[in-house]
């Protein structure tokens, strides 16, 4: 029963595992579904930023080449005509000291440039993409460029963007891509669910059989796998090869408590007969002391034969064999007719030992007694008066 208790415990293990094995597979697949969402929301982003200044920094060079040099406040900015699909640019034109020459009308006042701004503008390399704030708080990003003719500047042109229209997108996509991971997310999670709870059904039945197992059928039990679970082959064996121990060690204590009420009984019925017939009448003392004598040899065979049991019982369960000696078979013989005398005199039986003196065997001395006390007891037992 304990062996038994264990296997279910060894079996709610195994099921407690298979529990932690599929939240640990969930948490993996969130942390890869998540990685891989940022690592794409992060790349789309930065395609998205890089379209947006292309786009300024070109609507910055076109502003620029419009503007009329004799007037860098004449210029032609039609919203609808500057219009991209995805952005709605503004405009604006400064002077070579940085005064505000045209304001586009999507913006309500012009927005002044840094000092950092004034800078880069007239580095020769061409356009300076960068942010810029309203007075509003309005974030724009702009391309600021020199207008050129010649070789001679003659004022600055501005091409600009809200942040939140260029963001816009992106506020769209990862929306739908952290409702597409909840999905993704769902679906594999019942199918994860599925899966092991499919492959947790050959645990359930081990289980089962484990439970459904009695003391006296342990032998009858086996647990087949079933044929779409190859991997509970080996479990399946070792599992049977367990019931197989568990059914032997069964018999064994069984054989065991067979054997001890057998061979107790013959040196208590000696020990019990010595003490009537010691009882019935008043003795002298060295009949009293033979009696005595008698009943200290029945005690040291009960000794003796609780040690042999023991030793009966671990060879049962595989342990180290029976000790061999060189034992007189007629000696074990005549203490044997001796000891049983007073069971046979009950019966109305005499016993009498005809064997020569010296008669040497090899075996346990203990276990020739048990055999030729067996044997004079179902003597005993069969004969008549």
């Amino acid at each position: 029963m304990v062996q038994r208790d264990a296997c279910l415990e060894e079996l709610d293990d195994m099921r407690g595992s298979r529990g932690n094995l599929e939240l640990g597979l969930l948490l993996l697949m969130v942390l890869v579904t998540g990685g891989f969402s940022l690592w794409l929301y992060s790349l789309a982003g930065e395609r998205v930023r890089r379209d947006a200044d292309q786009f300024v920094s070109d609507k910055a060079l076109l502003l620029a080449y419009n503007v009329n040099t004799q007037n860098v406040g004449q210029v032609r900015f039609v919203d609808r005509e500057w219009r991209a699909d995805r952005f709605t640019p503004v405009g604006q034109t400064f002077d070579l000291a940085w005064q505000p020459a045209f304001v586009s009308a999507r913006l309500m006042e012009p927005i002044l440039p840094s000092e950092e701004v004034r800078r880069h503008a007239r580095h020769p390399l061409g356009v300076y993409v960068h942010d810029s704030v309203s007075r509003q708080g309005e974030r724009y990003r702009m391309a600021t460029v020199g207008v050129e003719r010649g070789g001679v500047t003659w004022g600055y042109a501005q091409i600009g963007i809200r942040v939140t229209e260029r963001d816009a997108p992106m506020k769209r996509f990862g929306a739908v891509l952290a409702m597409g991971n909840l999905v993704a997310l769902g679906l594999a999670f019942v199918v994860l669910r599925l899966t092991l709870q499919q492959s947790r059904q050959p645990l359930a039945a081990l289980a089962e059989t484990a439970r459904s197992m009695a003391g006296a059928s342990l032998g009858r039990h086996r647990f087949v796998p079933p044929e779409d679970a190859p991997e509970m082959a080996e479990v399946a064996r070792l599992f049977n090869q367990l019931l197989d121990r568990l059914a032997t060690t069964q018999e064994a204590q069984q054989r065991f408590i067979a054997d001890a009420s057998h061979e107790l009984r013959t040196p208590l019925t000696v020990l019990r007969g010595e003490i009537d017939v010691a009882l019935r009448r008043e003795r002298s003392t060295p009949e009293y002391r033979s009696t005595l004598e008698t009943l200290r040899g029945e005690i040291l065979r009960l000794s003796r034969l609780a040690d042999n049991l023991l030793a009966l019982a671990r060879l049962d369960a595989g342990g180290v064999p029976e000790r061999r000696e060189r034992v007189d078979l007629s000696t074990v013989c005549r203490e044997t007719v001796e000891r049983l005398g007073c069971l046979a005199a009950e019966q109305g039986v005499r016993l009498v030992v005809e064997a020569v003196e010296d008669l040497p065997v090899m075996g346990d001395a203990l276990g020739l007694e048990r055999v030729l006390t067996n044997l004079v007891e179902n003597a005993l037992q069969h004969s008549p008066a």
